[in-house]
């Protein structure tokens, strides 16, 4: 596995079998509703599989419906795998739409 600081132990048990994990990524953007969610994708990040984080965006969106909160977002840029610039200025736009300012504390 690499960079297996990233993950506990247990997980480099699903290695080669990743059919059987008993959870999907999209599992986990649902389980952050009512919380915004922002996710950021760029054409040929391999390492993130911009396919799937679409995928898995569309498919939490439907959490984020039912506990009524629609403050979900998503960009595909060119490019690969970086936080540049043109991420920035979607993430900051959509943080300016979607989070109060509430006096001092932000919450989403």
């Amino acid at each position: 596995m690499r960079f297996p600081a990233w993950f506990t132990p247990r997980f480099a048990t699903y290695a080669s079998r990743e059919d059987d994990l008993p959870i999907d990524q999209h599992h986990l953007l649902a389980a952050l509703a009512p919380r915004s969610l922002y996710v950021a994708s760029a054409t040929e990040d391999d390492w993130a599989d911009p396919v799937g984080e679409y995928l898995a965006t569309s498919a939490a969106l439907s959490a984020h419906r039912v506990l009524a909160n629609a403050r979900v977002g998503y960009h595909l840029r060119p490019g690969g795998h970086s936080l540049g610039e043109e991420d920035w200025e979607h993430i900051l736009t959509f943080l300016a739409r979607h989070v109060k300012d509430d006096g001092g504390s932000r919450t989403c």
